[in-house]
C-alpha cells in the first residue's frame, strides 16, 4: 500500500538508544509498543502472523507490513511451524515498518548511513535491553519475554539486519533460557553434528559450506550455534539462522552460491546468502553434537584430519565464543568446557582443493567410531 503521511510517536526516551546516556528500559518500550499499535490499527491488511520454534522454545512474530514481514523471516523460515497455532508462546517479537505504515518512531537522521553502526544499552535494573542498528530501533523486555521495535525497511538494508535480524536481543534471551550461544559452524552427518570451531578466518565457514555443497551433509550455522547440555552431559546444537556472511573473495570459490548473494549494504567486503533460496531440502534445526573440528588452512591440495588435545579444542572455542556475552563468561566457559570434554576433537588441515574438504571428512566419519 503507499506510504501514509508521516505520524511520529515521542521519541524522548529513545535518544539514549543513540548514545550511551541512561537508559530508561521501560518508556522505550512503552514508546515503541505505542507505535505497533498504531501501526497494527491504521494499517490491519499489512498485518502478518507467523509461529516458530527457537531452540525448541515457540515463538509469535507479529509484523506489520508485507515486504517487511518477507524478508525479516526468511532467515527462520527452516524453524516455522506449520501446524496449528500453539496455544501459547514463550517469546512475542512485534515488529513494525515505518516506511509503509508511515508510523515514525525513530530520530531522525541528518543524513543516511553510510557505515554499519550498533549500539546495544541496558536499564540499571537489567530488565530492558535496547539495540539501535541503521535501520532498527529495538527493546526486549526480559521480564514478559516481549521483544518490539520498528525498522525502516528501504534501500539501501543493511545486510546484517537482512540475514541476522534481532541478533543482539535474541541472544540475550536464548542466555535467559539457559542457551549458550557460541561462535561455530555446525552441519549434521547421518544426524550426527559435526561442530567447527576457531577464530575468524580460520576457515569454518569455508569448511561448512564446502561440507553443504556436496550434498551429503545439512546446514545448521557457520557462524552462532544455540549450545543446549541435557540432563546426560550430551550436548545438542540448535541452528538459530539459515544464513551465512562471508568475505566476498571466499564467495567467489564456490561458484555455486555466487548467484545467490543478498543485495544491499555490508561492512568490510562480506557477502551474505540464505540457504533456504539453495538448499531448502538440507536444513536441520537442531543435532545432537558429536564430534569437534578445529580448521586451520594450508597451502597443501589434500585435507586431512588428526587427533586434537582437550586444550587445543577449548583454546579454539571459547575466547569468540565467550566474548559474544562476557557478562556470562564464568558460566558459559563451564558449559564450552562441558562439551570439549564429552567430544572428540579434532584437526581439520583444509586444503585448497575444497572439494577434499568434505571428501576427508566423509571417509574419517566412515570409520570414526563416536561418542
Amino acid at each position: 500500500m503507499p506510504e501514509q503521511a508521516n505520524q511520529t510517536t515521542a521519541v524522548d526516551h529513545l535518544e539514549p538508544i543513540a548514545s550511551r546516556a541512561f537508559f530508561d528500559g521501560a518508556a522505550t518500550f512503552n514508546t515503541l509498543q505505542t507505535g505497533f499499535t498504531k501501526a497494527a490499527a491504521q494499517n490491519p491488511g499489512e498485518i502478518r502472523e507467523s509461529f516458530y520454534t527457537f531452540a525448541g522454545q515457540r515463538v509469535r512474530f507479529r509484523i506489520v507490513g508485507h515486504a517487511l514481514a518477507q524478508h525479516l523471516t526468511a532467515p527462520f523460515s527452516h524453524l516455522r511451524m506449520t501446524s496449528s497455532v500453539p496455544p501459547d508462546w514463550q517469546l512475542t517479537i512485534d515488529l513494525w515498518d515505518e516506511k509503509t505504515t508511515g508510523i515514525r518512531c525513530q530520530p531522525p537522521r541528518a543524513a543516511p548511513d553510510s557505515q554499519w553502526t550498533e549500539l546495544t544499552v541496558i536499564s540499571p535494573d537489567h530488565r530492558f535491553v535496547g539495540q539501535r542498528q541503521p535501520r532498527t530501533l529495538t527493546c526486549f523486555d526480559r521480564a514478559t519475554d516481549h521483544l518490539i521495535g520498528s525498522l525502516v525497511w528501504q534501500e539501501p538494508i543493511f545486510i546484517y539486519e537482512q540475514a541476522r535480524p534481532l541478533a543482539r536481543p535474541l541472544l540475550q534471551w536464548y542466555n535467559d533460557h539457559d542457551v549458550q550461544v557460541i561462535h561455530s559452524g555446525l552441519v549434521a552427518w547421518n544426524n550426527q553434528g559435526l561442530l567447527f570451531v576457531g577464530k575468524g578466518g580460520s576457515g569454518k565457514s569455508t569448511s561448512v559450506l564446502a561440507c553443504v555443497c556436496r550434498g551429503r551433509f545439512a546446514y545448521l550455522s557457520d557462524d552462532h550455534v544455540g549450545l543446549l547440555r541435557l540432563p546426560d552431559g550430551s550436548f545438542l546444537g540448535h541452528s538459530l539462522y539459515n544464513s551465512t556472511a562471508l568475505d566476498t573473495n571466499h564467495l567467489a570459490r564456490v561458484p555455486l552460491l555466487a548467484p545467490y548473494a543478498l543485495k544491499g549494504s555490508l561492512p568490510k567486503q562480506r557477502s551474505a546468502l540464505l540457504l533456504a533460496d539453495m538448499f531448502p531440502e538440507r536444513l536441520v534445526r537442531v543435532v545432537p553434537i558429536r564430534v569437534l573440528f578445529i580448521p586451520r588452512i594450508t597451502n597443501a591440495r589434500e585435507s586431512k584430519i588428526s587427533p586434537a588435545s582437550k586444550g587445543q579444542a577449548l583454546l579454539a572455542l571459547s575466547p569468540s565464543s565467550l566474548l559474544l556475552f562476557p557478562s556470562r563468561s564464568v558460566r558459559g566457559f563451564v558449559k564450552v568446557t562441558q562439551l570439549v570434554e564429552q567430544v572428540p576433537c579434532y584437526w581439520l588441515e583444509s586444503g585448497y582443493d575444497l572439494a577434499s574438504i568434505p571428501r576427508c571428512i566423509e571417509e574419517f566419519l566412515a570409520t570414526a567410531i563416536l561418542s
